[in-house]
């Protein structure tokens, strides 16, 4: 299983030109608390066939507390936006092309979008198309 997050700099680390961080450590840590509890139902409701869940997500900071769950892989590396690489070039995506990849070769994958949340990126719908699995978003 695979459950894919897009935060767009409401945790206030990924900087991007349209999105606003959150005001207050507490509105942070409700977000963040939500889609813990998604991943933990994703889960829940599949650990008799999986051992692992995939999560990405454009937040490092979401990720670091992820990957703390025993039963969540996080691809490492550096989190890029495809607009906003810099001067890094085509390395700045190796992340971005082992998530897809990774996700492609999920069994189920599910997209999460909470409150203020980006609730219609195409990546994890993109790489379910990839490896012709279920794609299912989920909202909080």
């Amino acid at each position: 299983m695979s459950i894919t997050f897009r935060f767009q700099d409401l945790l206030g680390d990924l900087h991007e030109r349209y999105a606003t961080e959150l005001g207050s450590k507490e509105d942070k840590e409700d977000y963040i608390s939500h889609c813990l509890s998604a991943i933990e139902r994703v889960y829940e409701k599949n650990k008799d066939k999986i051992s692992k869940v995939l999560v990405t997500a454009d937040s490092q900071i979401f990720l670091e507390r992820a990957k703390k769950l025993p039963y969540v892989y996080v691809v490492p590396g550096e989190i890029t936006h495809i607009d906003f690489a810099g001067d890094k070039g085509g390395i700045a995506h190796i992340k971005d092309f082992l998530d897809m990849f990774m996700i492609s070769g999920a069994n189920h994958v599910y997209f999460y979008s909470y409150g203020r949340m980006y609730g219609a990126s195409r990546f994890a719908k993109t790489a379910a198309l990839i490896g012709g699995k279920t794609f299912t978003v989920l909202r909080g």
